[in-house]
């Protein structure tokens, strides 16, 4: 290795050197970082040609967060038939077992560091094999309880007539609806214009509101603690101006939609429930986000720490505090998102939505760092694009919590 950073060609080097140590008929199960874009160089550029039929590729668990949905649908090793109850990340685990290392190799000279690296590593693989037979029972006994936990709730959902066949179809049908090519590009302009429009709508509004609010000042000499007259008279003729400025930019956006879009935006303007369901969207996926990208800053974070300090306490303090800076932010578009779910939810119930509609699941606060796989943070039930006016029926692994519980359960089952 002459160059840091993950590049491809290590990686394919490596399996290249694995399979000339493994007879003609083994399968090798790859879980790497991104092993969704060097599975698609190979298919595309011809790499490990030879041994196309004998890989199965995966992302490792750690890292699947930060891969968008349809890919987690096709690499995540808890959705991937073949990697059971594996999570890829045994390498991290031996990077974290010679840490306590780094202090001191720092300043050793290249034969000490040589010497101390391979030493430590017989220590560790002898003191693996010892304690293999426990490490068996741990896991073995893990699987079996994860096994009879999911096979409950399969009979219980049995009983209400969600039998495994219906599961695995709505299980199909659910990766073929979420991994389907996005819509023409066109298309999707308009959408993210009509979002934009409807985004300065809102921002108007509330510009309009505070304008109000400091002309009705002035008008009665009351004035809010720490404003003066002129500190009032400056701050209105800059939201005058953000006011104009943000109507312009309205007005531009509304020329460029054609006769379609224009009459989409009038249905979703004339549309309480539709205009919510966007903006809903809209705050899902800023927080989804949001918590991807605070969890590669975290990521990186301890990284750089862990250079200049080995104190396990210290560094699990010093990511902690990181993590409070954050959380205030992302728990309000949580609360945002929260509030207009429980006004969806009140219309659908007052019959002011179209026929059909799905109430969106709300995100629990509780463990919303976490980035499950499962999460409801990944999933736009009652927010997807179909069209509702058209009364069309939900499937049921968007719209049916018993087949949605049965869905986890039956892959649960199925990797252990």
């Amino acid at each position: 290795m002459t160059s840091a950073g993950e590049k491809q060609h290590y990686a394919l080097v490596l399996l290249e050197r694995l399979f000339d140590h493994l007879p003609s008929t083994a399968r090798v199960g790859v879980l790497y970082d991104i092993g969704c874009q060097l599975h698609r160089s190979c298919v595309k550029w011809g790499f490990l040609k030879d041994f196309h039929d004998r890989l199965l590729w995966a992302i490792s668990v750690f890292h699947a967060y930060g891969h968008q949905w349809a890919c987690q649908l096709i690499y995540h090793p808890r959705k991937c038939t073949g990697f059971g109850l594996t999570d890829g990340e045994g390498c991290e685990r031996f990077w974290s077992s010679i840490k306590l290392l780094i202090p001191s190799l720092r300043v050793s000279g290249y034969y000490t560091r040589i010497y101390t690296i391979d030493t430590q590593v017989k220590h560790l693989d002898h003191k693996s094999l010892m304690g293999l037979g426990d490490w068996l029972r741990r896991k073995w006994n893990a699987a079996i309880l994860r096994k009879n936990e999911a096979r409950a709730v399969l009979a219980e959902l049995e009983q209400k007539d969600i039998t495994e066949d219906l599961l695995r179809e709505n299980w199909a049908a659910q990766m073929a609806q979420q991994t389907k090519p996005n819509p023409r590009q066109a298309k999707n302009l308009a959408d993210k214009v009509i979002q934009e429009i409807l985004e300065l709508k809102d921002s108007m509004t509330e510009v309009k509101a505070e304008l109000y609010k400091f002309e009705t000042m002035i008008q009665t000499g009351k004035y809010d603690d720490g404003w003066e007259v002129s500190d009032v008279r400056l701050h209105l003729e800059d939201l005058k101006e953000k006011y104009e400025k943000t109507g312009k930019s309205l007005k531009s956006k509304c020329d460029t939609l054609g006769a379609e879009s224009r009459l989409n935006l009038e249905r979703l303007l004339g549309n309480e429930f539709f205009r919510l369901r966007v903006n809903a969207l809209a705050v899902k996926q800023r927080l989804r986000n949001r918590l991807q990208q605070r969890k590669f800053e975290l990521d990186g974070l301890e990284r750089a720490y862990r250079k200049t300090t080995t104190n396990t306490k210290k560094l699990h303090e010093h990511s902690e505090s990181q993590i409070k800076r954050k959380e205030p932010g992302i728990q309000k578009l949580a609360k945002k998102y929260n509030d207009i779910c429980a006004e969806l939810e009140k219309m659908i119930k007052r019959k002011e939505s179209p026929r059909g509609a799905c109430a969106p699941h709300r995100i629990a606060t509780d463990g919303l760092f976490k980035l499950d796989v499962d999460d409801d943070i990944w999933q736009d039930v009652g927010l997807d694009d179909m069209d509702l006016s058209s009364g069309k029926e939900i499937p049921q692994w968007l719209g049916d919590e018993g087949v949605r519980k049965g869905i986890k359960s039956l892959l649960e089952l199925d990797r252990c």
